[in-house]
């Protein structure tokens, strides 16, 4: 998989490269086609001025959030206990669950019922604070917040039932689950930046 990412991150390179090649030729060959080239005092400037804003922080943000949620919901215990219960709803199968895990999922459904209530009362009803200014949901704070907060309610969550079944022992260890989903995530970062720029380069060439 990783020599994969690494021949992917290659290629896309060797692309860039060529797309800012012949960027420069079409418009030195036909100056009259209303495109921009990479290799152009404007085209330059771009280029170095605008790579961070090509890499949509606010999506790079979701990605880190989604990575740690994910990371400790599965490292915590709480996926599989999920998995489990699920199981049994749909399969009629004998409950096979210890105290501490009963305990747990109790906290975690109570935690999941007050946050939609919290959010419910946030957004659905009239003049809630997350709406937009003529009262829509989208686009509105609610729909920016949505990834945010179900993430972190994630984490909440999986941190209440890994230190309830002892899965989570310290705050040692409630990091390094909170890390484990980004060092995943991590080994996809090179080829995302690749991709954001190579989007953003067809974008400016041909805007």
């Amino acid at each position: 998989m990783k020599n994969k990412l690494g021949i992917i991150t290659v290629v896309l390179f060797l692309v860039q490269l060529l797309i800012i090649f012949f960027s420069w030729i079409i418009t030195a060959a036909m100056p009259e086609l209303s495109m921009h080239s990479l290799l152009s005092s404007e085209g330059i400037r771009w280029f170095f001025g605008s790579f961070a804003r090509n890499q949509y922080a606010n999506v790079l943000i979701w990605n880190i959030l989604i990575a740690m949620a994910l990371g400790i919901l599965y490292k915590s215990g709480l996926y599989a206990a999920l998995k489990q219960l699920l199981r049994v709803v749909f399969t009629r199968e004998i409950l096979n669950f210890h105290y501490q895990q009963k305990v747990g999922l109790i906290v975690v459904m109570a935690e999941m019922i007050a946050f939609f209530i919290i959010m419910a009362s946030l957004s659905l009803i009239p003049h809630a604070i997350l709406l937009s200014v003529i009262g829509e949901l989208f686009p509105s704070s609610f729909a920016l917040s949505i990834i945010p907060s179900i993430s972190f309610f994630i984490i909440i969550a999986s941190i209440s039932y890994g230190y309830i079944t002892q899965s989570i022992r310290s705050f040692e260890t409630m990091y390094e689950f909170l890390v484990s989903g980004i060092k995943v995530l991590a080994y996809f970062f090179p080829l995302c930046f690749m991709v954001n720029q190579l989007i953003a380069s067809i974008i400016f060439i041909f805007k």
